[in-house]
C-alpha cells in the first residue's frame, strides 16, 4: 500500500511537470540564452564554444524477475537520454582542459542528473508487491496474470543551443489497466539549465 501511494504521488508530480513543460515547448524559440558563471567573458565563451559539440545518446537499462515456477513477475525497460560533450575531433570530453570544457562537463552533468533517477528506483519493493499479487490472484488464474511492467522511451530534438526531450513513461503495477504519462523537457546548452516558461 505504501508503494502504491509513492507511485500515485510520482504519477501526479510527473503529470504536473508534463503540463508545465509542454507549455514550454511552444515557447522554446523565445528562450534567451545566458552563460554558466565560469569567470570567463561571455563573448570569449561563445567564440571558444565552437570547439565543443553536444550530442544525445541513449542509455538503455532493462531487467526482469520471475517467480520460483518461472512465471514472469516484473519487467522494466528504460531508454534514457544521455548528453555527451565532444571536441571537434569527436572525442568525448571526460576530463576538462580549460574553462570551455569545464563548462561543457557541468552542462552534461546537469542534463544527465535529471534522468539518472529513473534507474535508481528500489525495485525490491516492486518485486515484493508483484510476488504478493501473483500469490493472491495469479496462481489461481494463471491465464489472467499480467506481469508488472515499466517503460520509459523518448524522442530528442536538438539544435546548437537547445535540446528538447519528449518522453513517454508507462507502468502497469496490477489493477485493471496501466498508466501512461507524456513528459517534456527543454534544456539550454548555453546556460546549462532546464527552462520553465
Amino acid at each position: 500500500m505504501k508503494h502504491n501511494n509513492k507511485r500515485r504521488q510520482r504519477g501526479l508530480i510527473l503529470t504536473l511537470a508534463a503540463l508545465t513543460f509542454l507549455t514550454g515547448c511552444s515557447a522554446a524559440g523565445s528562450v534567451a540564452p545566458s552563460t554558466v558563471d565560469s569567470g570567463v567573458v561571455e563573448n570569449s565563451i561563445e567564440n571558444e564554444s565552437r570547439r565543443v559539440h553536444y550530442k544525445v545518446a541513449s542509455l538503455e537499462r532493462a531487467d526482469s524477475w520471475e517467480s520460483e515456477n518461472g512465471t514472469q513477475l516484473l519487467t522494466y525497460s528504460y531508454e534514457l537520454p544521455q548528453l555527451q560533450a565532444t571536441r571537434q575531433d569527436g572525442t568525448v570530453i571526460e576530463k576538462a582542459s580549460g574553462a570551455v570544457e569545464e563548462k561543457a562537463l557541468r552542462v552534461t552533468q546537469t542534463f544527465n542528473e535529471a534522468f539518472s533517477g529513473w534507474t535508481e528506483e528500489d525495485f525490491e519493493s516492486v518485486i515484493n508487491m508483484a510476488r504478493q499479487d501473483y500469490d493472491a490472484r495469479g496462481r489461481e488464474e494463471p491465464d489472467a496474470w499480467q506481469p508488472y511492467d515499466e517503460k520509459f522511451t523518448y524522442q530528442c530534438y536538438e539544435t546548437d543551443k537547445m535540446i528538447s526531450v519528449q518522453a513517454v513513461y508507462w507502468s502497469y503495477l496490477g489493477g485493471a489497466h496501466g498508466n501512461g504519462v507524456i513528459l517534456s523537457w527543454n534544456f539550454s546548452l548555453s546556460d546549462g539549465a532546464f527552462s520553465i516558461p
